[in-house]
């Protein structure tokens, strides 16, 4: 309340189904496409595109793994710039580990943003502004699991993974950080740890979705 100042929207998970993906990629990507012109229409300049489930755990290189999402993440992006209006550079983000699966890792980090870039760097004369932050998992599952009675468990958070994937992201990439997501189930006495890991940004939907329904 009497909050002053400006307010950022963001538009996140714009998120590749794998199943339709699998049957169609061109409609699947079409349909994307078409909602990301929407949002920027509509003056959403932060959007997190998220192919993590895209992710092929079969496969055993990790670049290999990491492929079909830096691949279609790319595109999406060189699509986001291109509709970018005069003067505005859009913060797009990326996403490496599907929330509520396997924490993240250093490797995955670094195939992944080395192979967004090395695809947008293919467009020598005018190499498009790259991505600004990625979100990884740590252990929390998008509104938490709900257990029997109705109570949400508690949560094994990896502190250390989120810090360490920060520091690589910073000082290898020179991009903002790590993004922490499903925050909003963690209790209260946890949330002064993401400024003390350098967390760049904590989702907190499910709090904002509770309040109102």
């Amino acid at each position: 309340e009497n909050y002053k100042g400006p307010v950022f929207i963001q538009g996140d998970h714009f998120q590749v189904n794998a199943k339709k993906f699998a049957k169609d990629p061109k409609a699947e990507l079409a349909s994307l496409k078409q909602l990301i012109e929407e949002a920027i229409t509509a003056g959403f300049y932060n959007i997190d595109i998220d192919a993590s489930t895209l992710v092929d755990l079969s496969k055993s290189e990790i670049t290999d793994q990491q492929k079909p999402n830096f691949t279609i993440t790319a595109e999406l992006a060189k699509f986001i710039r291109s509709l970018e209006p005069k003067n505005i550079t859009i913060s797009i983000g990326g996403e490496i580990g599907e929330v509520g699966g396997s924490n993240s890792t250093e490797e995955e980090l670094n195939f992944f943003i080395e192979g967004f870039n090395g695809i947008m760097s293919l467009d020598t004369k005018n190499t498009p502004a790259g991505l600004s932050k990625v979100s990884i998992q740590t252990g929390t599952t998008h509104g938490g699991v709900v257990l029997a009675n109705g109570s949400i468990a508690k949560v094994k958070m990896d502190l250390d993974t989120l810090e360490k994937l920060g520091d690589v992201a910073r000082e290898n990439f020179k991009i903002g950080g790590v993004v922490q997501h499903g925050a909003s189930t963690l209790p209260e006495s946890a949330f002064d740890n993401f400024p003390k890991r350098e967390t760049l940004e904590v989702h907190l939907a499910t709090a904002f979705q509770n309040t109102i329904y």
